[in-house]
């Protein structure tokens, strides 16, 4: 059966083929293109794995059964769907720099204290909320987000950001609720 919904960072789906033709060789592809006799031959259960990230994706296998003397069988089509991420917890500054870049992330909490300068940009418009909780950002953090309307920083630990923030977002309300040892920069460019 096709398997949608999965949350982005559900880990890998396990494929099992089968045919009921006694001595069939199974061939399949994962990218949605037809299956022929040069495509992957199946000789065990084999994993997908999301193929977008926080921006989530499907995944598309389809098969054939194959055996000498007979037609092949009809492509058989199966769908694996990750959603794309709306909440997510960071643990270092890739993860963070990616969440503030994925448009569909309206939530970001810091789940660990996370030392490096983050820099990133939001080119679409859904508005976000960083949450740091008790945790630190020890390093910078740089934000352009011009096309959204909201920004919310929240966060207890003093300071929660040992650095700068800077945000430049033209057409943003930004809120900021977190302490910064350093300087902070909001501007609409």
């Amino acid at each position: 059966a096709d398997v949608s919904g999965l949350a982005y960072n559900a880990g890998p789906v396990t494929v099992t083929l089968s045919t009921a033709t006694e001595g069939a060789t199974i061939y399949y592809t994962t990218d949605g293109t037809e299956p022929t006799t040069s495509s992957t031959q199946y000789t065990a259960q084999f994993t997908v794995s999301n193929p977008g990230g926080m921006n989530g994706g499907t995944i598309t296998v389809k098969a054939i059964g194959v055996k000498s003397g007979m037609n092949n069988s009809a492509v058989a089509q199966k769908t694996i769907v990750y959603n794309a991420a709306s909440t997510v917890t960071v643990n270092n500054a890739t993860e963070f720099k990616t969440a503030i870049e994925t448009n569909s992330v309206g939530t970001i909490s810091l789940g660990r204290d996370i030392i490096e300068n983050v820099t990133a940009t939001r080119t679409g418009t859904n508005n976000f909320t960083i949450n740091f909780g008790s945790h630190i950002l020890t390093g910078d953090l740089s934000i352009t987000a011009n096309n959204v309307s909201s920004i919310t920083f929240n966060g207890s630990a003093i300071p929660a950001l040992t650095g700068n923030l800077t945000v430049s977002a033209a057409n943003a309300h930004v809120e900021n609720y977190i302490n910064v040892g350093g300087e902070v920069n909001v501007s609409d460019v």
